[in-house]
């Protein structure tokens, strides 16, 4: 998080995109397809476009796969840093 407050510091103009899959879905897609069960791989996340905009960052959360593109055209052409947070349901296909 203090990268975040890094680039609005340094008026960097970094887009910052954060695919939010509410925990560690990587590691608990691991366990369940081992017939493990998952154990702490299902934190809370924190609200990451709040996060970003306590630190004065422009931030967005895409819910559409489709305003994915537009949207980090618009990024990039503000010169400013922002971030992006993604569900991961419309990365892997599921919106």
């Amino acid at each position: 998080m203090g990268e975040l407050g890094a680039a609005v510091d340094e008026k960097a103009p970094i887009i910052t995109i954060v695919i939010n899959n509410n925990g560690y879905g990587e590691i608990k897609q691991y366990m369940t397809a081992r017939k493990i069960k998952p154990i702490g791989v299902s934190p809370g996340a924190p609200d990451f476009v709040a996060v970003a905009r306590a630190y004065g960052m422009a931030a967005t959360h895409l819910t559409r796969f489709d305003d994915l593109q537009k949207t980090l055209q618009q990024a990039y052409r503000s010169r400013r840093p922002m971030l992006l947070q993604v569900d991961e349901r419309i990365i892997i296909g599921d919106n």
